[in-house]
């Protein structure tokens, strides 16, 4: 079992080490300009340990998207006694503190042009969070046909305001941003429910 454990955290020290090169490296260069030999130069590993852990840097690119909405969706599973509890300005709070713990990997998801799927998906996720909230505060209201898009033109703009602060390299502390969106939030909220009465 301590060999396993030793061989696991070598594994995540290898993974970790590629996830920030390829972040470092998508800085300067696009994806698909990115070579197996300067990525393994970049995070200090030889090249057969990339090949031992991916086909290809596409193949790196996708897991690490598909680790971060692992771990994206873990934040925001509902509690397993009180169900879903947020509010709104919890799950942006919860979605500024995650971004900005892994902010040079998630720079490279919210700034790079060939990284729209995850923005895309990063969307899906806090949009069906913020309808389930807004449905249950609305229940008992008449419905309104266009509010799915309503609800997606405010979440974009929300995450565009973090899209926005990572291409400005997080030099606004987490705080700020995360009561600027409150504010966003609190205003369009109002004009929510404003079409239900």
């Amino acid at each position: 079992m301590r060999a396993r454990n030793h061989a696991d955290r070598r594994v995540r020290k290898t993974q970790n080490a590629l996830y920030l090169a390829l972040a470092e490296i998508m800085r300067e260069k696009n994806l698909s300009s990115i070579t197996v030999s300067e990525l393994a130069e970049k995070a200090d590993i030889h090249r057969a340990t990339f090949y031992s852990h991916y086909t290809d840097i596409d193949e790196l690119f996708e897991q690490i998207q598909k680790n971060t909405f692992y771990e994206i969706e873990q934040i925001f599973a509902p509690d397993p006694v009180l169900g879903k509890n947020m509010n709104s300005d919890e799950i942006f709070g919860k979605l500024i503190a995650f971004v900005y713990e892994n902010k040079e990997v998630l720079r490279m998801f919210l700034v790079e042009a060939n990284a729209r799927v995850f923005y895309q998906k990063l969307g899906e996720i806090v949009e069906e969070m913020y309808l389930d909230i807004f449905w249950q505060e609305v229940k008992n209201l008449k419905t309104e046909e266009n509010i799915k898009f309503l609800a997606k033109y405010h979440i974009q703009g929300c995450l565009a305001v973090i899209s926005a602060w990572a291409e400005d390299d997080y030099r606004e502390s987490p705080e700020k941003i995360g009561s600027t969106l409150a504010k966003i939030d609190a205003h369009y909220d109002r004009f929510m429910f404003s079409l239900f009465v």
